[in-house]
């Protein structure tokens, strides 16, 4: 589980996407990429759905997001969330068990991974709590949970 510390002043997400990844955002281009956090669908493995985030390592501040492969299963939208502006500063606790090896920086989590969609924007939630509110950067919103999870990211269209 990452866990959002603060709501920061939003940063706009440039679109890499491309024919080979149907998705991929960068929030901070110039951030030293130096952490990442895979999530992969807790059941059927990768094949059902491979997520990536990337994160300042010196900030903690999301510096991307990929989906390596789209999630295949169904999820309910989130329906009356709050909106916040901004985006997120992640706990980099989650990486304080990787020890002093710099070739070691990720860290993987299993997760119900899972894509909705509504009224063009899509939903890709990678945590089976639903998001209590959402912190908007432009069109990406960071689902944040009850007990400041992050729960998912949203696009709107």
């Amino acid at each position: 589980m990452l866990t959002v510390v603060e709501v920061i002043p939003p940063v706009d997400a440039v679109d890499c996407s491309d024919y080979y990844i149907a998705l991929s955002l960068r929030f901070r281009p110039e951030a030293e990429v130096g952490l990442y956090c895979y999530f992969e669908q807790l059941c059927g493995g990768s094949n059902q759905g491979y997520l990536e985030v990337k994160v300042a390592a010196d900030t903690g501040e999301i510096a991307s997001f990929v989906a390596l492969k789209l999630p295949v299963l169904g999820g309910d939208f989130p329906a009356d969330v709050p909106v916040v502006e901004g985006s997120v500063r992640l706990d980099l606790a989650r990486w304080a068990d990787l020890g002093d090896d710099p070739r070691i920086h990720s860290v993987n989590e299993r997760a119900p991974i899972t894509v909705s969609r509504k009224d063009g924007s899509v939903y890709y939630s990678f945590s089976d709590v639903a998001p209590e509110r959402f912190a908007v950067s432009g069109s990406v919103g960071f689902g944040i949970g009850p007990d400041n999870e992050l729960t998912g990211m949203m696009i709107n269209a």
